[in-house]
């Protein structure tokens, strides 16, 4: 993934949440949600469900795409 799953809810259910009942054990992104009012919530809530998530993979080519979003 380039950007980490959402922890919100909005027109659908939460990325993080839907993850988490797929029983998936290890989620890989690239940048957490630059938007501070998010930024680690999905992260955290992963790891709270006890999938191992890991980010910084091509941190800096990711975050150049996102620009704009």
């Amino acid at each position: 993934m380039t950007l980490e799953p959402c922890a919100q809810e909005g027109r659908g259910p939460a990325c993080a949440d839907l993850l988490l009942q797929s029983g998936v054990f290890r989620v890989v992104y690239a940048v957490d949600d630059p938007d501070l009012r998010v930024n680690g919530q999905g992260r955290d809530k992963l790891v709270a469900g006890g999938v191992s998530a890991q980010y910084g993979l091509c941190e800096e080519e990711a975050a150049a795409g996102l620009l704009g979003f």
